[in-house]
């Protein structure tokens, strides 16, 4: 074997060692949560690391693959996601809660609807959605106090109850999470997990201060959820008008939102009842 030959052939050997034999989008449609592993990576020690993350990444699967070489030992295994393990000290649904962001327990039954009877079709359509009998995407808008997030937060609530993975964001506070990110290095695992969720609530869009790059960034992910809506649900609300969303998230993002076949569009044409007693 000539020198060229030998080169050629350990080039080869090297370039197995990163190639990923599972790189192709899931049978979901979404690419598969996982890392492209070294063969000295085995599977027990990559479930830790997972299991640190505290994430669910399975689109409610309920298993976690990784990317391995075909010749890896552990090619083909996958691991039980967060969401569908329990111990002796949490339940699935104490996991569920954890991983989904909501802080206040609120319920539909919690919604007065006699101090905003003008509500009720925004009302009726959150409880569809928490229940799955809805477009993929719906999106409430109207003026502050009416009740909007009262009806999301409720909506994740259900979710969680009927053993679904929610992640809850309100926008600022994504935004926030997403500039932090740029310093500690998770920026692309927080986009990735927005845009993968199984079911997405973004609460108050259009409040945080938008720019070019958060106007990028929320693109990236309704597109993404909006081009794979048959796995993904998305609950948005917004005080602003859809004119006043294209000005500040750009047109194709609204356009994403209110496309009919995929998303429902809501005007809780209502009160500001913060001060009154629900």
């Amino acid at each position: 074997m000539t020198k060229e030959q030998e080169e050629s052939q350990s080039n080869k050997k090297d370039s197995g060692k990163n190639r990923c034999a599972c790189e192709e989008i899931g049978v979901h449609g979404m690419n598969k949560p996982c890392d492209l592993v070294s063969l000295d990576r085995r599977l027990h020690e990559l479930e830790r690391i997972f299991l640190q993350s505290g994430s669910c990444t399975c689109e409610g699967l309920r298993w976690v693959g990784f990317h391995f070489p075909t010749q890896h030992p552990d090619f083909g295994r996958s691991v039980a996601c967060i969401c569908a393990r329990e111990t002796e000290t949490q339940s699935r649904k104490d996991i569920l809660i954890k991983a989904s962001r909501l802080l206040d327990k609120k319920t539909f039954s919690d919604y007065d609807l006699k101090l905003n009877p003008k509500c009720e079709t925004g009302y009726k359509t959150a409880q569809k959605w928490a229940q799955g009998n809805s477009t993929p995407t719906v999106l409430l808008y109207g003026q502050t106090g009416v009740g909007k997030t009262h009806l999301a937060v409720a909506s994740g609530w259900v979710k969680v109850g009927l053993g679904e993975s929610v992640l809850f964001y309100s926008s600022a506070e994504l935004v926030r999470e997403l500039q932090a990110g740029i310093k500690n290095g998770t920026l692309d695992k927080t986009i990735n997990r927005a845009k993968s969720a199984q079911n997405l609530i973004l609460d108050d869009l259009g409040r945080e201060y938008s720019t070019d790059w958060t106007t990028a960034i929320f693109h990236e992910i309704i597109d993404y959820r909006y081009n794979n809506n048959n796995n993904l649900q998305t609950l948005i609300t917004t005080n602003h008008s859809l004119t006043e969303l294209e000005t500040i998230l750009g047109l194709p993002v609204v356009s994403r939102l209110t496309d009919f076949t995929a998303s429902t569009v809501v005007i809780m044409d209502g009160e500001d009842v913060r001060n009154r007693k629900r």
